[in-house]
């Protein structure tokens, strides 16, 4: 399922973005793209909040955000990609913040791991917001 995306402008110099993912199916030791890439390059700032929702068993989701200058970048996490900062844990019924104030972005992207099981990882859980001046 696709991102959902809300692109507000609140005035003549700020615009900002939620995007939502859709359902990530059989999370796994291999990763799956939670935020399928997002056009960043008029943002300055993004914050991504991740809330543990599976729909069965409590272990521990790993994941990574991702940024890329590349125009065409491909699939995230993929050659093109790289990891912004430290992977992000998030337990049972927890969640996690990670804010992220860097240099231009033109893609961002987040993926997701699963130590055991292959369970479904809640639309809506995985939110990422940008914040922009025009």
């Amino acid at each position: 399922m696709a991102n959902t995306k809300d692109l507000v402008r609140h005035s003549t110099s700020e615009k900002t973005l939620l995007v939502e993912n859709g359902a990530v199916v059989a999370l796994s030791g291999s990763a799956a793209v939670a935020i399928t890439e997002i056009d960043a390059t008029s943002f300055d700032r993004a914050s991504i909040q991740i809330k543990h929702g599976v729909d069965s068993g409590t272990a521990t989701i790993t994941a990574k955000v991702w940024g890329s200058l590349f125009k065409d970048a491909g699939t995230v996490g993929g050659a093109n990609w790289t990891q912004i900062g430290d992977d992000v844990t998030i337990a049972n019924a927890t969640s996690a913040l990670k804010a992220i104030s860097t240099t231009g972005l033109m893609k961002l992207g987040v993926t997701m791991t699963i130590a055991s099981g292959t369970p479904n990882f809640t639309a809506g859980n995985c939110k990422v917001f940008l914040q922009g001046t025009i």
